[in-house]
This record gives C-alpha cells, structure tokens and sequence, in this order.
C-alpha cells in the first residue's frame, strides 16, 4: 500500500481503433475538462485505418500527448497495458473511446482515492456501464440499459444532476473498465492486466478488479462523477457478444465459478451500492421532473394566511413552512399567524410572521389552518375564503369538545393528508373532502449520508405515547437503540443521525401521515413500523417497510430481526424505499395543494 500523500497526478490512457467520430468527441472532452498541465494523455492507436491513425498524429502533436502506436490491431487489454507501461504517474486511466468525460470528472475520482490508501481503482456513473448506470440499470427485457440523453440534454446537463455534496464513494466489486482509474502502485502489486487471456479485452477489468480485492484493496465508485459511454463501435454487436461469453468462461476457468458468482451476488444484494445508485438515479429523475413549471394559479398573488398555535419543531409545522416558502416564491402574499407572531430558526421561514392581532387588521383571500386550537383565532381574520386541512383523526383521541366540533363544522375547502384521514373526517361528519394532499420530504435534508454505523435501530423517540416509543423499546430490549430526541440534533444533522442505525423503527398508533418513516425512506435506512394509518398511503409491507400491528412489541421485535439478519432484504427496501420518498416531495406536494385549493381563488 502507499504510505503518505501521493500526488494527485494522472497518465490517461485513451484506446483507439477506428470510429473516428467517437474518438473525436472523447478527446475533446478530455481537453475541455481536464487539466493536462497536470495530467498526461496517452493514446494507444491499436491498427486503426489511415484516416483515424493520420487523426490521432495530427491531434497529438497538436496538443503534446503522447502517442503509440501499433501498426496491426492486437486487442484492447494489450493496448491498454502498452499505455500504462508508457506513463509514470502514480494513478493511470483507462477510458474508452467512446465516452465523453464532464466537469471535474478526474478531480472527484482521485478524490476517493486520495481519502484511503486501500482503494486501488474508482469508477464513475454512465448512462451505459452495467452495475453503475444512472438512471436505470436494464431495460424492459433483463439487459442492461443504454441510457439515452433526454432531448436537449447534454453528458454535462446530467453530471451537474449527479453531483451532490454528499457523496457515499460506496465499495464496489467489479469495476466497469470503461472509465477505470488504477492506483499504479497496486496494479504493479497484482501483475497488471492479464494480456495472454484476455487479449481483445471484455473480461481483463473483472479479471484485475478480483486479483486487487483478493490482495486486500478496495475498489469504489465516485457518486458525484458522471462519464458518458456511448458503447463500443469498435465491435459489432454480434461480435462483442461473442467476446463476453468466451471472457466468462476464461474468467471463471481462471478464478473459479465460486468467487465469480459471489462477486456478481455482492454487486446484486450490496446495500451501500445500491443506495449510492439509487440516489444518483432519484437526482437526475427528480432533476428532469423540476423542468415543470410550477401552477399559474398563483400568478395574480394572492393573500394567504397560514394560522398556527406556535412554531415549534413537529411535523405539521414542517409542513406550513416548506409549503407557504414554495407558494411565496410561485408568487402568492403568504403569511403564517401564530397567537403572539412569535418565529422560529429551526427552518428558514421566508414568509412574514404575524401575531393574531396583527394579522387581524389585514384583507385576505384565503385563510388555511389545520389545527382545531387556532379556530377561534382563524375566524378572527378577514378572508375571502377559508380552508380546512386535516392532518390528523383528532376526534379518535382527544377530548371531543365543543371547540373541536366547531373545527369539523367550519365552512369552506376541507381537504386531508392522507386516505385515513378523509375517511375519518367523513364517517364522523358525514362529509367527504374534497381532496388529498399528503406529506413529503425535503431531499435537501434528508438524503443519504456517509457516517459510522453505530446502532442496531434507530428512532426519533417521544414522550407522547401514541408516537410508540414503549413498543419500540420493547422491540430491541437487548440491542443498540438510539433515540434522536435525546441529542436534540438540528435539522441539518438529522439524516447523520438517522443512517447511525441499521434499521429505522416508528412504532406510531396512530399519524395522518407519518413523516419520520418516509424521512428515513429518503436516507436510504429500511423502515420498521406499525400500521398507523395515514402511513397506508406510502408504505407497503415487504415492498419498501416491513409493517406490524400497532403495539405489537413482539412483532416489531421480529420484524427488526429479520432485517439485521437479511442483507438481500435490507437492499431491497432501501431501493424501493428511496424510490418511494422521491414520489413525495415538497413542490409535488404544494402543486397539489394550490390546484385543489388555490385554483378558483381570486383577491377579495
């Protein structure tokens, strides 16, 4: 292994034969993205025809790379070591012809490296690399996906979606050779490439990638870098397949069927590289979905007041704020009223807050409130109409007062958070809602995050006892637990703290719509939880959560146990998992609550 710093300094290695156009449009890239007063380009022109071969004379000595070349073609894993043996610098390349690298696509790569000694090899997300292609990884028949450019759309348009700055730099089996970035120091340690049994290439990096994991090495892949492959012109379809399976076969001759299969079930089942991928994916989806533009309804400004009886740190009040910043910014007058207007710095707040009494000397269109405590300081404000959102079934546990039965009486727009909620507001006033709105996670704050494991499970916690902590605690009598409300963590910690835990539990009794468990959805943790409800609306039991009774201390206990024992499980909800908290995000949300609330709405 390298002790100490090495010097961040890479030869790249770009094998040529033939399809001049692709070759063309890779070194370009190369050039407007990569600092070669720092890094050297070495091109191996593997018997390319004369127009290509006259080419990459010409490029060369137009741009001082370094040139080999080979007058008949001798395959690609004999060009490709030619090249590294050309070069001296402590990390090499291999790129294929036919990518198109983007902005900082070296520096984030050998920015994995440089963090631990051990990785020997890092590779980027491409729209066409096996097991890390971004969006999708195969198409409707079981092959894997070509990921093509939506219209419009450039290699640096979906780089710029990829990039976070979170990155998980997850460990990988089996490194995609398109884009391949090798510590020289162990590629010289293993042998180097494998030239005599896998002369024409496909199979030499599953081949080098094994010997450097069997020597002690990691290899990574950089989640914030993205290389565009437009797959091999080189070969024709026919006959690249014909080269895969007899690589197969050299590869599981060579090292045996046992240690090829695991690594294949490893690269299926691995719960760090599917939530990296995952992610990547969900970024670019999300990224494409934002092009919407948002309602027009709003386009005439109107007044809306928010009422609420405080802003402290719960989930309703999450809700307030993340949805009357976005209908501010989409051009409505937004205000939120508490009793004494006092404001809160857990969330930015980009509406005005005003106290009742401040509130009650203005004209508005619409007055929204969700919480049957403000009714009486709601009727107090001026407003062309009024809207009721019920976020929870408070009849079915508070005290039914007569200040609660004038809450479920008020005139105007009722709407829910969830089917549960609807149908309880309808079997207790006979009134049906007029539509859902359900909750939806900041990607911004709850995301996945690199952090020590350092519990078993993982919960927000509660003193209230319909939130379930007891059921939780008696579920993992025995094993680590951690209780978020005990560190009192801001809001920007929370998904470090909730990816300490192995699992995430939610032990609810009953929530309109539970927000911890779709958070911890977006964090990439599997889910525990009981059947609370509003929670139906999202959560399916064995798809993204595995779901129980409520109360059921025992069956959470299981279910906990199941997930800790089951890798294959635990990767598998996480996948749908994310892919479920990315159906629910804040400006879906408020797009949905303007047009069922906002639409006919007009200034009093």
């Amino acid at each position: 292994l390298d002790r100490g710093v090495v010097e961040r300094r890479a030869d790249i290695v770009v094998c040529v034969h033939n399809a001049p156009d692709d070759v063309e449009r890779c070194l370009a890239s190369i050039l407007e993205w990569t600092d070669l007063s720092l890094h050297r380009v070495i091109i191996v022109d593997d018997g390319s025809d004369a127009p290509t071969a006259e080419a990459m004379v010409t490029f060369a000595g137009a741009h001082d790379v370094a040139l080999v070349r080979h007058e008949e073609a001798r395959g690609y894993t004999v060009a490709a070591s030619a090249g590294i043996a050309q070069g001296e610098a402590p990390f090499a390349v291999l790129l294929n012809s036919d990518t198109i690298v983007t902005e900082g696509w070296l520096d984030r790569m050998l920015d994995v490296v440089a963090e631990d000694n051990r990785v020997a090899v890092v590779g980027p997300w491409s729209n066409a690399a096996s097991w890390q292609s971004v969006p999708e990884l195969t198409d409707e028949n079981g092959a894997w996906k070509v990921n093509e450019l939506a219209e419009g759309e450039t290699p640096d348009d979906v780089a710029a979606m990829v990039r976070t700055a979170s990155p998980l730099r997850p460990d990988i089996a089996l490194v995609n050779g398109f884009c391949y970035l090798l510590r020289r120091s162990a590629y010289d340690h293993v042998g180097g490439l494998d030239t005599e049994r896998f002369p024409r290439g496909y199979g030499e990096e599953d081949d080098l990638s094994l010997r450097l994991r069997a020597a002690g090495y990691r290899l990574r892949v950089a989640d914030d870098a993205y290389v565009h492959h437009a797959k091999s012109r080189s070969f024709t379809p026919e006959g690249r397949a014909r080269i895969v399976e007899t690589s197969k076969q050299v590869l599981r001759d060579k090292h045996g069927a046992d240690v090829v299969r695991a690594a294949v079930t490893t690269l299926q089942t691995d719960l760090g590289l599917t939530r990296a991928r995952t992610s990547a994916s969900l970024r670019i989806l999300r990224a494409r979905e934002q092009d919407a533009l948002p309602t027009d309804a709003l386009a005439h400004g109107p007044r809306i007041a928010w009422v609420q009886p405080h802003l402290e740190q719960v989930g309703g009040i999450r809700r307030t704020i993340m949805m009357t910043n976005r209908m501010r910014a989409w051009g409505a007058d937004t205000v939120i009223v508490t009793p004494e207007g006092r404001a809160s710095t857990w969330l930015p707040i980009e509406s005005e807050v005003l106290s009742v009494h401040e509130a009650a000397a203005r004209d508005f269109d619409i007055v929204i409130l969700t919480d049957p405590d403000v009714v009486d300081h709601a009727a107090r404000l001026n407003a062309g109409s009024r809207i009721t959102y019920h976020l929870a079934a408070y009849m079915r546990y508070r005290e039914v007062d007569d200040g609660l039965r004038a809450f479920y009486e008020l005139p105007g727009l009722h709407l829910a958070n969830s089917q549960w909620t609807a149908d309880a507001v309808e079997e207790y006033t006979g009134r049906q809602v007029a539509g859902i709105v359900p909750g939806a996670v900041d990607p911004e704050v709850f995301h996945p995050v690199r952090t020590k494991v350092t519990h078993d499970v993982v919960c927000y916690g509660s003193h209230r006892a319909h939130k379930g902590t007891a059921t939780i605690v008696e579920a993992t009598r025995g094993k680590s637990l951690l209780k978020l409300v005990d560190l009192a963590l801001p809001q920007g910690s929370l998904a470090t703290g909730i990816c300490s835990g192995r699992v995430f539990a939610s032990g609810a009794w009953h929530e309109g719509f539970n927000l911890p468990p779709l958070e911890a959805m977006a964090c990439g943790v599997p889910v525990v939880m009981t059947d609370d409800g509003g929670s139906r609306d999202y959560a399916v039991d064995g798809r993204n959560a595995l779901v129980v009774d409520v109360k059921d201390g025992r069956a959470m206990r299981r279910a906990v146990e199941r997930l800790l024992d089951d890798e294959a499980l635990r990767t598998r909800l996480v996948d749908e998992g994310l892919r479920t908290a990315n159906r629910f995000h804040w400006d879906a949300v408020t797009r949905t609550f303007v047009d069922l609330a906002l639409v006919d709405a007009h200034p009093a």
